[in-house]
């Protein structure tokens, strides 16, 4: 039983790695409402801080579910979801395999990734002031040692020497652009 578990799994995650695609997709499609859902939403932090953490769940989720329809389709569409049925193992191991190797496909990479993504935009929003000051001095660190950080924040980071881009000064007009060492840029 446990060597049909295994075959299966194996079998799936080559095919997967063959036809590749659905752990990207799942990715892409993951950090695509992650960073669209505040554009929405508006510039409002405290509802932003409040349901991040629900719109990072349902992203998860609503990514997992990107390649679930083929989970069995193309086993039925080559027959070799008849081979699986007929087989000697459980049916229930073998569901269990195959979606076990979706998980392995889809799911983890997002569980993977998703400390990345949580730096994209806003990296303290959902940080505990201990987390916070952690976070800064890694920043910090890394500035000390030649390095660049660059962060789109309402939060003040608590980094010495930092040079602020603030977007609403050029949102109205009250820009002194001969002074803005980022001027050239806007």
């Amino acid at each position: 039983m446990g060597r049909a578990f295994l075959a299966v799994v194996a079998r799936d995650l080559r095919l997967a790695g063959r036809i590749g695609g659905s752990g990207a997709l799942s990715l892409v499609f993951f950090l695509m409402i992650v960073a669209l859902v505040p554009f929405g939403l508006g510039p409002d932090l405290n509802l932003l801080a409040r349901i991040g953490p629900g719109i990072l769940w349902i992203a998860a989720v609503l990514a997992t579910l990107i390649g679930l329809d083929r989970l069995f389709q193309a086993d039925e569409e080559d027959g070799s979801l008849d081979l699986l049925t007929g087989a000697p193992a459980p049916l229930e191991v073998l569901v269990l395999a195959k979606v076990t190797a979706h998980w392995l496909t889809t799911g983890l990479p997002l569980a993977l990734a998703t400390p990345l993504f949580g730096l994209l935009d806003e990296p303290t929003a959902a940080l505990d002031v201990a987390s916070q000051a952690a976070l800064a001095g890694l920043m910090r660190e890394h500035l000390a040692r030649g390095g660049l950080v660059i962060a789109a924040t309402h939060q003040a980071l608590g980094l010495d020497k930092a040079r602020e881009l603030s977007v609403e000064t050029f949102r109205t007009g009250r820009a002194d652009l001969a002074a803005d060492p980022f001027a050239e840029v806007m």
